[in-house]
């Protein structure tokens, strides 16, 4: 089935993939196709730290920045190849979640402009299946090792929402998408050093910086490329580049070389608080929800959720009446994080109870294999565990683990995929897929060997590994 299917796709797949290209082959041939236009390149700041975890650098202000900007094509950093496909990361969550939607109701192009090798998506692809395949065969990590894991990933989430050389002092820190799409970023003497001489008073910024750059440099000039025949085929047009940001220094001063490219900040589009507080959207404080609560960095580590973040996302729920099974999952997971124990029970019972479609919609981030039912499911096994009630946990691990083991996916064979194309397009969502089912499902192995306990219990003394185990 796999087999066929990307057959089927596989026209599509390439023309939709090597239109810009063809264009910018075709472009440098002729004189009379010099690129006219407006441009905004608007940095991004990727999933979870920004857009999810930061209301400094929210989806609504990408949204809002698009209703006012107006543009006729977006381009969006991700691979031609996987743009044709639909296939998207967790890093890049503004592309699937805001932009693609955005630009549907308003029949706007979006298109790949990220350049990355063919063979290099395939190699991603083959590493990622076979960790998955291993990760189904060997013993699942223990809690202890899921903690520190999340402990150490909190505290980089944590850095990594503040720690830019431009911006040593952190001044700009409660204005972040200001800051970098105002142009003033680019203004900061340590960038401009970093992009023109790789240079840095910290010796290893500096080492850093001589083998960073010009591999950057050059990935950014086929971006240029690209960006200019979306210009070319809407003439006098405005394109919008959303690319992290710390390629916007580069690109923007690149495009300005143009004579016919206006290459346009923030302040030219007249962007209101207003305008973003209009932009929210209901799924962007779910998947905010989901990142701050269920996300690695902190399912295993709930004492450093961010519990106003988590609060204020609820808020909007309520205001906005959206998603009532969602809505007291999240609550109840707040709860539990609280230490209210009994009260997050009963929240999370009543999902299990309600006749509301919850069991085939995917988290809005990290598309993982657990459906809300199922979540609500391990999340009170975790309290009855908490509870010391053992046999009543297990029983709701068990439920999981039989409907995850009755949906265990069929590893391919190895011609499913003869093509460095076919493995970075069909074989990457396979790799995809079987990476959240693994995941999922040493997940549930865990808790079936091991009960899930308060984090500020000492571990000491505590030896319950084979306790439950997987029958």
């Amino acid at each position: 089935m796999i087999k066929r299917d990307a057959r089927r796709c596989s026209a599509a797949v390439v023309a939709g993939a090597l239109t810009v290209a063809t264009a910018v082959a075709t472009a440098r041939q002729s004189p009379l196709t010099e690129p006219r236009g407006d441009v905004f390149v608007i940095g991004t700041m990727h999933a979870p730290v920004g857009l999810l975890l930061d209301s400094s650098y929210s989806a609504a202000h990408l949204r809002a920045t698009l209703d006012r900007f107006g543009p006729d094509a977006i381009g969006v950093e991700t691979p031609p190849l996987w743009n044709a496909w639909g296939v998207s990361l967790d890093a890049t969550w503004e592309i699937e979640h805001v932009v693609v939607p955005w630009a549907a109701a308003r029949d706007v192009g979006v298109y790949g402009v990220a350049w990355v090798d063919v063979e290099d998506l395939a190699s991603r692809a083959r590493r990622r299946l076979a960790s998955s395949v291993q990760t189904l065969e060997r013993e699942p990590r223990t809690l202890a090792e899921r903690r520190a894991r999340a402990v150490n990933l909190a505290a980089g989430l944590t850095s990594g929402r503040f720690d830019d050389f431009a911006d040593p002092d952190r001044a700009h820190a409660h204005e972040w998408f200001w800051w970098i799409n105002s142009g003033a970023r680019s203004d900061a003497p340590a960038l401009r050093e970093w992009w023109e001489s790789a240079g840095s008073n910290d010796p290893a910024g500096a080492e850093m910086g001589a083998r960073v750059v010009p591999m950057v440099r050059a990935q950014d000039d086929r971006i240029v490329e690209q960006v200019l025949t979306l210009l070319r085929r809407h003439p006098d047009g405005r394109v919008a580049v959303l690319f992290g940001y710390s390629h916007k220094y580069d690109l923007d001063r690149k495009l300005a070389r143009h004579p016919g490219v206006r290459v346009l900040q923030l302040g030219d589009v007249a962007l209101s608080r207003a305008d973003i507080a209009n932009a929210w959207r209901p799924e962007d404080a779910l998947a905010t929800l989901h990142a701050a609560l269920d996300g690695e960095a902190y399912s295993f580590n709930p004492g450093a959720v961010d519990q106003g973040l988590v609060a204020r996302a609820l808020e909007m729920l309520r205001g906005r009446g959206a998603g009532s099974a969602a809505l007291r999952y999240y609550e109840g997971r707040l709860l539990a994080v609280q230490g209210r124990t009994r009260d997050a029970m009963g929240l999370l019972r009543s999902v299990l109870e309600s006749s509301e479609s919850t069991g085939v919609s995917r988290p809005p981030v990290s598309r993982g294999e657990l459906t809300l039912r199922q979540r609500a499911r391990v999340e009170l096994g975790k309290l009855l565990d908490l509870l010391g009630d053992r046999p009543a946990a297990l029983e709701q691990y068990r439920q999981v683990f039989q409907e995850l083991e009755r949906a265990r996916p069929t590893v391919p064979s190895n011609d499913a995929f003869p093509t460095a194309s076919d493995w970075a397009t069909a074989g990457f969502r396979v790799a995809q897929q079987f990476q959240e089912y693994a995941a999922a499902h040493e997940l549930l192995r865990m808790f079936l060997r091991e009960p899930w306990v308060d984090p500020a219990q000492p571990e000491s003394g505590r030896d319950s590994r084979l306790e439950g185990a997987v029958r």
